[in-house]
């Protein structure tokens, strides 16, 4: 009787779909007072996907905190800017080195600082025109924090957005943060419920479905939809 080989059974298993809502330009998200729990400090890491759908050449903001003390937004040269403030003195900043636009597709930032060090890298890369960091502490605490806006609801964030993750206390050098965000072929990583599976619970995690996406599930308690509300992307960085 012949001896047939029975094929291995191969199992897929179904990596992370990360959701997407869409800012058209007109909705952001507001908290309305300070984070809950937050401090000043000297630390912190930042990341999220954006694939920005309008506005070439002009400011748009990501993320700011009253009197623009921490923020980070797409300047009108294009490039993405970082700023920290000691007080009211400037303290840190970093600059893109490269330019963003709408033809740039879903782009991943990720940003870790600590001290007199700040790094900034795109896409998985080094993207640093700009480096200028101090060791002072930066005034976290904050009357207001913004989303998709600066904290009065100007320059507003055209684009999808995907998995914001916001810790003012963690960091971690690049090799082993990034990938903690984006795995070897560019995609998200599930970040857990609460965005607790990097090893950190961040201050702000704004991830899931779109009716929702904008409740933070972080510990820094909830955020509002302004003019909104927020609609789901036309697609994601896990595509």
């Amino acid at each position: 009787m012949p001896f047939f080989m029975r094929p291995a059974i191969v199992t897929r298993r179904r990596g992370y779909d990360a959701n997407a809502v869409r800012f058209n330009g007109t909705p952001w998200l507001t908290r309305g007072s300070d984070l809950t729990n937050n401090s000043n400090g000297t630390d912190g890491t930042f990341s999220i996907y954006v694939n920005f759908m309008g506005g070439d050449g002009v400011r748009q903001y990501i993320g700011n905190s009253e009197g623009d003390r921490w923020n980070c937004y797409k300047e009108s040269n294009n490039k993405i800017y970082f700023n920290w403030f000691n007080g009211a003195s400037f303290d840190r900043q970093l600059i893109s080195s490269n330019t963003y636009t709408t033809a740039s597709g879903w782009i991943h930032i990720y940003s870790s600082w600590q001290s007199n060090t700040a790094h900034l890298y795109i896409n998985g890369s080094q993207d640093e025109g700009t480096n200028s960091a101090n060791a002072n502490t930066i005034d976290y605490t904050r009357t207001e924090w913004a989303i998709g806006a600066n904290d009065a609801g100007g320059n507003r964030l055209n684009a999808e957005v995907a998995d914001l993750w916001l810790s003012l206390s963690q960091y971690w050098a690049p090799g082993t943060g990034i990938s903690k965000f984006r795995d070897a072929q560019g995609k998200p990583v599930d970040l857990g419920a609460d965005g607790s599976g990097p090893g950190v619970t961040p201050i702000l995690f704004l991830s899931g479905e779109t009716a929702s996406w904008h409740t933070n599930k972080g510990p820094g308690e909830g955020l509002t939809v302004n003019s909104g509300p927020l609609s789901d992307a036309a697609s994601t960085p896990s595509d």
